[in-house]
């Protein structure tokens, strides 16, 4: 556990700074931004996003799964190929498009162009952070990270301060973010790469259909749960106006501040999961790992959820009503992280068409049920469907993780742990009976110290 945690701290020092530099540039963008513009640039890096995830065909993860296998140059010249011919694809598929791109985001932009630009600066900068991962190299990757969030914070106050403060330049300074960072990602790579010799006793050859087998399951998968991440912003578009969508999009920013936790965790997680697995009590690892998460991740989301009422003054006068939102908003990045331990042994076992499954069901349970209360309570009722959803997501995975891997000793204490964080996150939604709250919190407290207890 020990190494486990010094490990976990050189990734989270890149994690946490840039989450910090993230939560930092939210009262900014909402003071010197229009809800209107706030929401169309949040958007637009949202969906793209998710062509991102389309365009990587899941080979990063291919990568990370076959690294203790093949020597990773030959691995990682057979991925980049494919990756590339699936970049020159998509963007074929964007400019025959285009003008129903540029037509759904409302604009005069070449929406199209950037939309490119996007999958190739992101594209690699991905491929950069998991081949570091998987040399452990926490300190390398952190440098990067926080050098993608500081760029991109630069330069949007330089933009906005010789120009204007306009959606589009959100989406530059994401752009030139990944680029700039990854330069010097690049050189480290091949310095590194070039001075080991461990990679000679690996295999030197592996089938592209052995990578694809693996990794576009997994891409259908991350696809659809990144639609899921954000549907409820892609139908919001739809049914309120840009001012309703930028003051739901900036209480879900405020949410998405556990991703610290979420990235730091994250960033080791998968690695050190494959490394161990099998060893001697490997199963009781895991087990204690994903106890302290729950621990960490649900004190903390019932701390943003008490304070929620200190965001209006974080936000700016312009984003007031945004704080209703938060509780339930909350539950996304908590649910979505303590799902991704609890269903580690499908990755494991090698079954990633069952998250496939999960997602693809998640989706449509997702769609109807915010179609629902969107038109019902609008941006309230796209909060409750989403914090819904991923309390779903979280049982789901937890039940058919267990399934393939064993290691969760007491589960009926976790599910009673989320169903009363779930319930305490839609109370203070609508009601502001300190009583009753109080209870809910108490109750909360005494469930984790069970969960520690065993």
């Amino acid at each position: 556990m020990l190494d486990f945690l010094k490990k976990l701290f050189s990734f989270s020092i890149g994690s946490f700074g840039a989450g910090i530099i993230a939560f930092i540039s939210i009262p900014f963008l909402t003071r010197v931004m229009t809800p209107e513009e706030y929401g169309r640039g949040m958007l637009f890096i949202s969906i793209a996003m998710v062509f991102s995830n389309i365009s990587i065909m899941g080979l990063d993860q291919s990568y990370a799964r076959f690294y203790d296998k093949v020597n990773p140059k030959i691995l990682l010249k057979k991925i980049s190929s494919l990756t590339i011919l699936s970049i020159i694809t998509f963007g074929l598929i964007i400019l025959i498009n285009k003008d129903s791109i540029n037509h759904f985001f409302k604009g005069e932009y070449q929406y199209a162009y950037l939309l490119i630009f996007f999958l190739f600066a992101q594209n690699i900068f991905r491929y950069i952070l998991v081949i570091i991962r998987m040399e452990q190299k926490g300190y390398m990757f952190s440098l990067l990270y926080i050098g993608q969030r500081f760029t991109e914070l630069t330069l949007i106050v330089m933009f906005i301060s010789l120009f204007s403060a306009v959606h589009l330049y959100l989406i530059y300074s994401s752009i030139i973010g990944f680029f700039i960072p990854s330069i010097l990602g690049l050189i480290f790579l091949f310095r590194l790469i070039n001075s080991q010799s461990k990679f000679d006793t690996l295999e030197n050859s592996v089938k592209s259909r052995s990578l694809l087998k693996f990794g576009v399951p997994l891409m259908v998968s991350t696809v659809l749960i990144t639609i899921v991440l954000n549907i409820d912003k892609m139908l919001l578009s739809l049914f309120i106006t840009d001012h309703e969508l930028g003051i739901y999009t900036s209480a879900l920013q405020i949410a998405l501040s556990l991703n610290i936790i979420q990235s730091a965790f994250n960033s080791f997680w998968v690695p050190y999961a494959y490394s161990v697995y099998q060893t001697d009590g490997y199963k009781d690892k895991f087990n204690s790992i994903n106890n302290l998460l729950t621990v960490v991740m649900v004190i903390v989301a019932i701390v943003l959820i008490n304070f929620k009422e200190a965001f209006s003054v974080l936000l700016g006068e312009n984003f007031e009503e945004s704080t209703s939102l938060i509780p339930m908003l909350v539950l996304m990045p908590v649910f979505y992280t303590l799902s991704e331990t609890v269903s580690i042994g499908i990755n494991l076992c090698k079954k990633s068409y069952i998250h496939f499954r999960i997602s693809f069901f998640i989706l449509i349970f997702q769609v109807f049920l915010l179609l629902i209360l969107i038109n019902n309570l609008n941006s309230i009722g796209a909060s409750i469907g989403v914090g819904t959803t991923f309390l779903l997501l979280y049982i789901l995975r937890l039940f058919i993780g267990q399934n393939y891997l064993r290691f969760i000793k007491k589960s009926k204490i976790l599910i009673a742990i989320v169903i009363n964080l779930y319930f305490y996150a839609l109370f203070v939604t609508f009601f502001d009976i300190i009583q009753l709250s109080t209870l809910l919190v108490v109750l909360q407290f005494l469930l984790l110290f069970k969960l520690i207890r065993q």
